[in-house]
């Protein structure tokens, strides 16, 4: 309910009563928690947010399962996906399928991706970096965009010695 407002010379009448038919019973959407996520996918360069509704019992691959639908992702990508949480422009946690979604904290950015294929055909020995922008100096108040994290292969050197006689 609105009460009575003057603009500029008009009312606007206090009688007046604006509502949103919703697409759930309310009981329904106390057991439901909304989720900003952003979805990368082309990597960092591209970004779009995505809003969705999830059950507050669930777990990221509940939200997998609806990101899926709502984005219209085939099953190949859909398994590849990769859920982490950003905090100031920096890497905080990469999620796992079954953690919760109560765990998810409100003031963490939730960035989606696609698994690169150099980090699925990862070999023994190969080793992550987290990799994030800053401004001067890499502090929490100089650090901006989206962090990431890539591979870095193992590199094996030989060493050939010659006996000379």
């Amino acid at each position: 309910m609105l009460t009575t407002t003057y603009y500029s010379n008009t009312t606007i009448s206090p009688n007046s009563l604006f509502y949103e038919v919703l697409e759930l019973s309310l009981t329904e959407l106390e057991t439901m928690k909304t989720l900003k996520l952003y979805w990368l996918p082309e990597g960092i360069v591209k970004e779009e947010q995505v809003e969705i509704l999830v059950p507050k019992n669930g777990q990221v691959q509940d939200i997998a399962a609806m990101l899926q639908k709502k984005l219209e992702l085939d099953d190949e990508t859909a398994s590849k996906l990769r859920f982490y949480e950003s905090h100031m422009g920096k890497f905080y946690k990469e999620l796992e399928p079954a953690f919760n979604v109560a765990g998810i904290q409100e003031y963490m950015s939730l960035l989606v991706e696609r698994k690169p294929n150099e980090e699925l055909e990862m070999e023994e020995g190969d080793r992550f970096i987290h990799a994030f922008h800053f401004h001067k100096e890499p502090s929490k108040a100089h650090a901006f965009g989206i962090p990431f994290k890539f591979v870095v292969k193992q590199v094996h050197t030989i060493i050939l010695s010659f006996l000379v006689s």
